[in-house]
C-alpha cells in the first residue's frame, strides 16, 4: 500500500463520547514563512478529526468534505498541539463539526476550524468504520509543499498531481492537498504567509493535475480557484485566504 501524506503528518485521535480528542507534532517542515504551522496542515488535521465524527454519523458511506475553514488566533510553532473536535449538527444530508487547536495540556485557543460533510452519493464509496487513529510521529523530510510535489508555475499559479501519495480512498485528491496548493498560490501571489483559509469544495479532482490560480483582492485577502486541468478545467474548489501584513 502506498504511503499517504496524511500519514506522514503523524498525529493521533480518539473518539470520546460526542467529542474527538487528538494531538499532533508540529515540525520545522510544517512551518510557513511566518514560522507558524501552515493553515493547510491545520486544515488537514482538522479534516481528519472532524471526519472521524462525521464518519460515525454517515457510516458506512464515506463522508465527503463540503467546506473547511481555519482561523488562527496565535502563531503555532514547533511542538505538540492538542485538538478537540465536536459535532455541531447531525442531519440526513450534512454534518457540521468544530475543531479547536490548543496547547498540549492547555485550553487556550490557538486556532479554530469548522467543517461540513455530506455522505457520498456513490454507493461504492463505503468503508468499515474506524473510530480511533494513531499515525505516530511526523515523518516529513522536506518542507510540506515540496513533500506534496507542489509546483509554482508563476507567482500565484501552482499545480499538484493526482498520485497515490495525495489521494483519498475515493481516488480523488485529498482535501488537505487541495488546501495546500491553494495556500501556496495565495502566498506567492501576495508575497506573504497565509494565516487563515476558507475552502469550498465544489467538485472532486478526478484526473488532475489540480491547478490553483490566485487573485489578490486587497485588505489581506486572496481569492484562489482550483481547477481539474485534466477534466475540462472543471472548477473544483474556491478558496479565500488571509495573508499576513507585509512591511
Amino acid at each position: 500500500m502506498s504511503v499517504l501524506f496524511v500519514n506522514e503528518l503523524g498525529g493521533s485521535y480518539r473518539l470520546d463520547g460526542d467529542r474527538c480528542i487528538g494531538e499532533f507534532e508540529v515540525t520545522a517542515e510544517m512551518l510557513g514563512a511566518d514560522a507558524s504551522v501552515r493553515p493547510s496542515i491545520l486544515a488537514t488535521e482538522a479534516d481528519m478529526v472532524a471526519g472521524a465524527l462525521a464518519n460515525r454519523a454517515s457510516k458506512p458511506r464515506i463522508p465527503l468534505t463540503v467546506d473547511l475553514t481555519v482561523h488562527r488566533m496565535e502563531a503555532i510553532g514547533v511542538g505538540t498541539v492538542g485538538m478537540v473536535g465536536r459535532l455541531l449538527k447531525v442531519g440526513r444530508r450534512t454534518t457540521v463539526a468544530e475543531v479547536l487547536f490548543v496547547p498540549r495540556g492547555g485550553e487556550r485557543p490557538l486556532a479554530l476550524s469548522h467543517a461540513t460533510f455530506m455522505p457520498s452519493p456513490n454507493p461504492g464509496d463505503e468503508q468499515p468504520f474506524v473510530g480511533d487513529r494513531d499515525a505516530g510521529r511526523a515523518r516529513l523530510t522536506r518542507p510540506f509543499p515540496e513533500q506534496l510535489g507542489i509546483r509554482v508555475l508563476t507567482p500565484g499559479t501552482t499545480e499538484i498531481d493526482r498520485v497515490p501519495y495525495t489521494m483519498q480512498p475515493t481516488g480523488t485528491i485529498q482535501g488537505g492537498a487541495i488546501a495546500a496548493v491553494a495556500e501556496v498560490a495565495a502566498e506567492t501571489a501576495a508575497g506573504a504567509a497565509v494565516t487563515d483559509i476558507d475552502v469550498r469544495y465544489l467538485a472532486a479532482v478526478r484526473v488532475g493535475p489540480a491547478r490553483a490560480t490566485a487573485d489578490v483582492l486587497g485588505a489581506g485577502r486572496v481569492r484562489v480557484e482550483v481547477r481539474d486541468r485534466g477534466n475540462d478545467d472543471r472548477l473544483a474548489s474556491l478558496v479565500l485566504a488571509r495573508v499576513a501584513a507585509t512591511r
